[in-house]
């Protein structure tokens, strides 16, 4: 199996792993967001100057670091409204409603990087967000207290960021890339310290602190192997696969539920067996 093609498939399930984390640290430990937030960029600066450590910096220039810097800054816009979002609802809706986005992402790549992927590629795509949204949108089980814009601002900004992402590593290595981005990132989420809320909080919850770390692992892992899957696939592909995210959602989510703790609202499998089925078909057109 292609290397690139088990990196497009490791990233959906680490992001899985760091959705589920998050919502267990929001529902059962978090006490307030900002000062949360900022230790997440403080965990997020270290990881990523540890990286950096390793890698050969002598040949980037400062223009092949401008990218991966936006995709940082967006990084840290979209992170906002997934905290306030997931403070209202479950992983799995929201998992499901945000992978509208492969739309952005399959439209930019054909206008910009002229991407073209076979007929039946476009319509495992299709079937995969089909899937994503009917899982979503149990409208008698989930109350969608959740503002709308929130939700558009999370596509969005997560559209435009894989497309950048692509971008960014046709001019500099993977792992470079993600180093920046995550600099970037986390030292935004450092300014929030001059939030007046979050230094009244810091010390409080300073006690999370090792779930953070942990946590923020699993961040790690899947920004590095989407931008490692976006250096050997077309962008289409690597968000057409990241759909399957919803899948390991559902399945680490009912797991929290069973052995650590209830996070979710939503505990029946058997109507999300025939979205589940959709995904799966979709995979198989996009991947074969």
């Amino acid at each position: 199996m292609n290397v690139f093609i088990i990196f497009a498939f490791l990233s959906p399930l680490f992001f899985a792993s760091t959705n589920v984390f998050d919502k267990y640290l929001i529902e059962k430990r978090m006490k307030n967001l900002f000062s949360y937030w900022f230790f997440v960029g403080c965990v997020t600066v270290v990881y990523a100057l540890i990286i950096a450590l390793f890698l050969n910096w002598k040949t980037i220039t400062f223009a092949e670091c401008i990218y991966p810097a936006i995709i940082g800054a967006l990084w840290f816009m979209q992170t906002y409204f997934y905290f306030r979002v997931l403070q209202k609802e479950d992983i799995t809706p929201i998992a499901g409603l945000q992978y509208m986005y492969p739309l952005i992402v399959v439209a930019l790549s054909y206008i910009f990087l002229h991407e073209v992927i076979s007929w039946y590629g476009y319509i495992g795509i299709g079937l995969t967000i089909l899937g994503a949204l009917v899982i979503s949108l149990r409208l008698k089980i989930i109350s969608f207290r959740s503002k709308v814009r929130y939700i558009a601002s999370m596509i969005f900004l997560i559209g435009i960021g894989e497309f950048i992402m692509k971008v960014a590593v046709n001019n500099i290595g993977p792992l470079n890339a993600y180093a920046i981005t995550g600099f970037v990132e986390g030292i935004l989420a450092c300014l929030l310290i001059f939030k007046k809320e979050t230094r009244t909080n810091v010390k409080e919850e300073s006690r999370n602190i090792l779930y953070i770390i942990s946590s923020e692992v699993f961040t790690c892992l899947a920004l590095i192997t989407v931008y490692l899957a976006m250096s050997g696939l077309p962008a289409t592909i690597v968000s057409g696969i990241a759909t399957v995210q919803v899948l390991f959602v559902v399945l680490l989510e009912r797991l929290v539920d069973q052995f650590i703790g209830k996070i979710s609202r939503d505990h029946y499998l058997l109507p999300k067996l025939i979205p589940m089925i959709l995904i799966f078909l979709g995979l198989i057109l996009l991947t074969i």
